[in-house]
């Protein structure tokens, strides 16, 4: 797929969905980005299931395949560019460290790179995973899992949030606690739909920057402020995400 819909070479988010080879390269279910226990859709339609499909650079949606598999983004909230937690400024500044706050693996346009993991490969998740529904305490919720899809662009503008909405379809916040399918704050998503969820009973499989997989207890040490703004890397869960935030880990 990525030899197909050519990362690289040319301009990506305004071409691969309007190339009809590179559709189809993106509409392909590949078995080794889905979980075995994951029994949800093999690809999303127009937008309808839930919304997790691509927009082109018309931005209409398109039919893509969906992964059980998302990058690491930040221990909390989503962050576009690189940049520790802290809290957000006032006024004209307001959103600026908002959008800085990604300390994980991905972000828009993210080039990180080994040598810049300085917590170390073995305590730093890169991929985690997201099931397409899980159990919730009402009944079934839509965790959505993740998607290729294409960020697009009118000339220098984003369209229709779709910065947003692309990173969170494939990329996950320690914002959420681990297999929580609720909303847990007024005028959010469920919480799995950007945080990590799966099918296996009492957690998730995670895959670390040495190569490992590891198995992520849903107990695991994990607390973030949702209230002031401040979101301090102070837990077991949100260290492993952040790639140098200088703290012990500790036993996971």
């Amino acid at each position: 797929m990525y030899q197909a819909i050519g990362i690289g070479d040319g301009v990506l988010y305004q071409d691969a969905a309007l190339i009809d080879e590179n559709l189809q390269a993106m509409r392909e279910p590949i078995s080794l980005f889905r979980c075995p226990s994951d029994i949800g859709l093999i690809r999303v339609d127009n937008g309808g299931n839930a919304q997790r499909g691509a927009r082109d650079a018309n931005d209409k949606w398109v039919t893509t395949t969906i992964s059980n598999y998302v990058g690491s983004n930040s221990s909390g909230a989503m962050g576009y560019k690189w940049g520790s937690p802290e809290p957000r400024g006032s006024g004209s500044d307001a959103n600026i460290n908002y959008a800085e706050r990604a300390n994980g693996m991905f972000f828009g346009n993210s080039g990180v790179k080994f040598r810049d993991v300085t917590d170390g490969l073995s305590s730093t998740i890169l991929l985690g995973e997201r099931c397409w529904q899980m159990n919730g305490i009402t009944g079934i919720v839509d965790c959505r899992a993740a998607t290729v899809h294409v960020i697009a662009r009118n000339g220098n503008s984003l369209l229709s949030g779709n910065r947003g909405h692309g990173q969170s379809y494939s990329m996950f916040l320690g914002k959420f606690a681990i297999n929580q399918p609720g909303v847990i704050f007024s005028g959010s998503p469920n919480a799995c739909v950007m945080g990590l969820a799966s099918l296996h009973v009492g957690g998730v499989q995670v895959a670390m920057g040495d190569g490992r997989v590891r198995f992520l207890s849903e107990n695991i040490d994990h607390r973030v402020d949702l209230v002031n703004g401040t979101e301090p890397v102070d837990s077991t869960y949100e260290r492993l995400i952040g790639i140098k935030d200088g703290q012990v880990t500790g036993n996971f």
